[in-house]
């Protein structure tokens, strides 16, 4: 009875070592199995691996080659600029000198024209003046002669004893006795006189009459009434040569000009600031002009209108509060 039961321990133990064993080795099986299969990743691995370290040693090789072609092409490159620029150092060089007797020769030119324009100039106003008083000698001499005039009487249409004329401060004030004459022809005449001085009759043209003032015509020719740059002065009708908002220095303030013409050496110039609405006004001498070469080439060379305008207005200063206009340097 105990051997069966030792008989029967042991057959049970048996089964269960033959069940353990099976196990262990369905289990070394499965282990084998996935050993195979990491063996043949690790296979792929190794062949991937060693292509891409391939490729990376070609790689390299490439760029080791593409530098080194930088490289030479940086120095070509070089050689190229350092070539070009000594070229082009050699021909600004050439470019300068030829610069330089080009502006000699300029110069020289400029100076010979300035030369030729002023005496033009001068010719032109010899020429004016002699024109003006024949014309003024003709008319005093019609004016003188009833017989020229066709026994007509001129009328006096308005009369100003003491109007004072637009001066600059380096000038003596002066004043005039102003009066407009009409003839039953309807022509005015506008006649001018400073104390001790002869009479200047200046016949008045329909399309000046018409341009005046509706309410106040003969204030407004008085107003136009001036001096001309010549010595000893005329009397002349200012004309209008244009206006314009210009921002002026030193400040940059915003001015509505107006500039009228006596004559090629004479301007006057008046305006508002629109700021503060401070009014201004001013005469520029031919003496002032003739300081500033881009002004009197300007006038040397017959500039009218617009581009004259600008160019006065160029050199003109504005003190908003203080003196008002001022020509010349603006520091």
């Amino acid at each position: 009875m105990g051997l069966d039961i030792l008989a029967s321990n042991l057959a049970r133990d048996k089964r269960l070592l033959e069940k353990a064993l099976k196990q262990q080795q369905e289990a070394h099986r499965a282990v084998l199995a996935s050993l195979e299969e990491w063996k043949a990743l690790n296979e792929q691995k190794d062949e991937t691996i060693t292509k891409q370290n391939a490729q990376i040693e070609e790689m390299m090789m490439a760029q080791a080659a593409l530098e080194e072609e930088i490289e030479r092409k940086r120095r070509e490159v070089e050689e190229a600029v350092n070539t070009e620029r000594a070229n082009l150092e050699a021909r600004l060089a050439e470019l300068q000198a030829e610069r330089d007797d080009a502006r000699a020769q300029a110069d020289s030119m400029v100076l010979a024209s300035d030369k030729l324009s002023q005496e033009l100039v001068k010719v032109h106003e010899q020429y004016d003046d002699a024109t003006q008083r024949k014309k003024a000698e003709k008319a005093d001499m019609a004016l003188d002669e009833p017989e020229a005039e066709d026994a007509t009487q001129w009328t006096k249409v308005e009369e100003r004893e003491e109007q004072k004329v637009k001066t600059s401060d380096m000038e003596t004030p002066c004043s005039l006795k102003l009066s407009v004459w009409k003839e039953p022809g309807g022509r005015h005449q506008l006649r001018a006189q400073e104390a001790g001085a002869e009479e200047t009759r200046i016949a008045l043209e329909d399309d000046l009459v018409q341009d005046l003032d509706s309410e106040s015509p003969w204030v407004d020719l008085f107003s136009r009434v001036g001096l001309s740059s010549d010595d000893p002065p005329r009397i002349v009708l200012s004309q209008l040569i244009g206006e314009k908002e210009a921002t002026l220095p030193p400040n940059g303030t915003a001015v509505l000009c107006r500039v009228h013409r006596f004559d090629a050496w004479r301007y006057y110039i008046s305006g508002t600031s629109l700021a503060t609405s401070t009014m201004s006004d001013y005469i520029i001498t031919r003496d002032e002009l003739n300081t500033d070469d881009a002004v009197s080439s300007a006038i040397n060379s017959g500039t009218e209108g617009t581009e004259l305008l600008e160019v006065l207005l160029g050199k003109v200063s504005f003190q908003d509060g203080g003196d008002g206009f001022y020509f010349g340097d603006t520091d």
